[in-house]
């Protein structure tokens, strides 16, 4: 999943090189203020997660420790 959100995130930058390239100043705004600052959010805490998982050496604590995590 965070692999996938990464990839999305290159995607963002990328159409929003090109709204920037042809001038079109109003897509590019749309793009980031309507999908950037949420598609960095998820990624952070997806690499939270991933890290909390990583680190705990016991899967059945890891896994108790991440819906723990995710719920609150």
């Amino acid at each position: 999943a965070l692999q996938i959100e990464i990839q999305v995130s290159k995607k963002l930058v990328a159409v929003n090189a090109i709204a920037e390239k042809h001038g079109d100043l109003n897509a590019s705004d749309f793009i980031i203020t309507g999908f950037m600052a949420d598609q960095m959010k998820s990624i952070n805490e997806m690499g939270r997660l991933v890290t909390v998982l990583s680190g705990i050496g016991d899967q059945t604590l890891a896994r108790f420790m991440f819906d723990k995590d995710l719920f609150e």
